[in-house]
């Protein structure tokens, strides 16, 4: 904030974004082995969009609402 340096305020930033994005991949790479383990799909991570064949066990799945008639 009270510095006026912008090249070393530039390559200060751009070396928080590097630490960032690795500590994000790892972070990434974490989740995606603890849904494995915990039985998930081979290969799927969080935010992935089910496969076709996941989809066909739903198949018999319908969305609907209750509504109870007898109240007024």
């Amino acid at each position: 904030m009270k510095g006026s340096d912008a090249a070393a305020i530039k390559s200060a930033s751009e070396r928080l974004n590097e630490v960032w994005q690795a500590a994000s991949a790892d972070l990434y790479k974490a989740g995606a082995a603890k849904g494995q383990a915990a039985g998930g799909p081979a290969g799927a991570a969080a935010g992935e969009a089910p496969k076709p064949e996941d989809k066909k066990k739903d198949e018999g799945v319908i969305d609907a609402e209750v509504v109870d008639e007898k109240k007024s």
